[in-house]
């Protein structure tokens, strides 16, 4: 689908957890087609300043088994890590483990962009990209609304 035959288009302005799960949640819950744009001023989509490189020792704060991105699905979280970390053996103890631990911000941040990645994916109706820029305006426009960028066109 060309982005220009979309009936609406979303645009997410900043694409740290807030923006990603914005965005997840659209295509998870908005069952006709339309175009969805991320607006984010890094490279870093889905870290944010709370899951970015930063200090890539900080440790999340909550349990590995009460994080995710994805609303209705607890454990979401834990078991994408699980998955990093088997290796396909399937060792229950290790599942076990990660549930009580608190792991690096930055792991969490990588989750959340690849769970942004994969939701887009499974749409092939929607129309997904990613600017890279910080928005510098929002200007209603009869019906809709121009976002302005300091490095790139306008999204409307």
């Amino acid at each position: 689908m060309g982005m220009s035959e979309a009936p609406f288009t979303v645009c997410v302005v900043g694409g740290g957890f807030t923006g990603a799960a914005a965005g997840v949640a659209c295509l998870s819950h908005l069952k006709t087609p339309f175009r969805l744009v991320m607006i984010e001023g890094t490279s870093a989509l889905g870290h944010g300043l709370a899951y970015g490189s930063h200090r890539p020792l900080n440790l999340l704060n909550v349990r590995t088994r009460d994080l995710s991105i994805r609303a209705g699905q607890p454990g979401d979280f834990l078991n994408w890590a699980f998955r990093q970390l088997d290796q396909g053996e399937n060792q229950a103890g290790l599942h076990v483990a990660l549930a009580h631990t608190f792991l690096p911000r930055q792991l969490f941040g990588e989750y959340v962009r690849q769970r942004l990645f994969e939701s887009a994916e499974r749409r092939t109706d929607v129309g997904f990209s990613v600017i890279t820029a910080m928005a510098r305006a929002v200007i209603p426009e009869s019906g809709h609304y121009r976002v302005e960028l300091d490095r790139a066109e306008p999204v409307t």
